[in-house]
């Protein structure tokens, strides 16, 4: 007898409680965007909002579904008008988290910065002020003075502000403290301060699925570049052994070129003894994954 065939098709529903998938499939497991109307066959693009509009008779983006009754368009249309008020809602949320940021207020340094534009200078010069101010060399410099020493104060207190910003998001999400010193991180500040205000973090679906296909590949594209190095130039095998929180005992194995050390593996040795032995079979077994003709003694 023959064995049934193991690869099933992907589903034509995705996995979500939106109520227009109660009336459509997709066209195309693979896409996400086009959708089939189970009552009238309808294909169109624009994913489940557009099938709940099909199904309510909502004028603008798709043709009224002419199958849908009362109570699917009624349906329909509750769910269209709740998912506009939650977005709207969220973001008035983000604009009130925006207003709470303003760290002149919170430093306190509106006065300083009122002082510092009353010492502002004019950059240029017309005809007539030769006529209506005087050069006064000491006076400008004195000025000048204390504009920077000004600069330097709301500097130093907006700089504690942010600080105290980030921190708290340190602590309200119980990130490790060393997390501080990853060279992503200060990346990430700077292009953050290089954008302004108004930035949009991503959202979770961005973080599961195409930021982190895309900082996968990103990798793969390094490793590669140190693989070529690896074969060009020769490396070297780094191992390292040390305890975590829970008291297991990890050993990790690096390589280590021009290019930089790169980590290859790690391995649970909590239940194991840390003879020459054991330590030399688990490089040894690194060595044939990485080829023994590329490894300089």
């Amino acid at each position: 007898m023959d064995n049934p065939p193991t690869d099933t098709p992907p589903p034509l529903k995705r996995n979500s409680n939106d109520v227009g998938w109660e009336y459509g499939v997709l066209c195309d497991a693979r896409s996400l965007d086009k959708v089939k109307c189970k009552l009238c066959g309808k294909e169109f693009s624009g994913g489940v909002f557009r099938m709940k509009e099909h199904i309510a008779h909502l004028k603008g983006n798709v043709s009224a579904c002419p199958v849908s009754s009362k109570e699917d368009q009624e349906k329909c249309k509750k769910a269209v008008l709740e998912g506009k008020n939650k977005k709207n809602l969220k973001r008035k949320h983000e604009e009130a988290l925006r207003a709470e940021v303003n760290i002149s207020k919170d430093s306190g340094t509106e006065e300083l910065e009122r002082e510092l534009g009353a010492l502002k200078t004019p950059h240029s010069q017309g005809p007539i002020d030769q006529y209506v101010s005087s050069i006064n060399p000491e006076a400008s410099l004195a000025a000048h003075t204390r504009q920077q020493s000004i600069h330097d104060a709301i500097s130093k207190e907006k700089t504690h502000v942010v600080r105290q910003y980030c921190s708290r998001w340190l602590y309200h999400t119980s990130i490790p403290f060393n997390a501080i010193d990853n060279d992503s991180f200060r990346l990430f500040c700077e292009a953050l301060g290089q954008f302004g205000p108004g930035w949009v973090p991503p959202s979770q679906y961005q973080l599961r699925e195409p930021l982190l296909i895309e900082e996968q590949q990103r990798t793969k594209e390094k490793l590669k570049i140190l693989e070529e190095e690896w074969e060009r130039e020769g490396c070297s095998l780094m191992t390292d052994a040390w305890s975590d929180m829970k008291r297991r005992s990890i050993m990790n194995l690096c390589v280590n070129s021009r290019g930089g050390t790169c980590f290859l593996s790690s391995k649970d040795t909590s239940k194991d003894s840390h003879t020459g032995e054991f330590i030399f079979n688990y490089i040894d077994q690194c060595i044939e994954d990485i080829g023994a003709d590329k490894i300089v003694q």
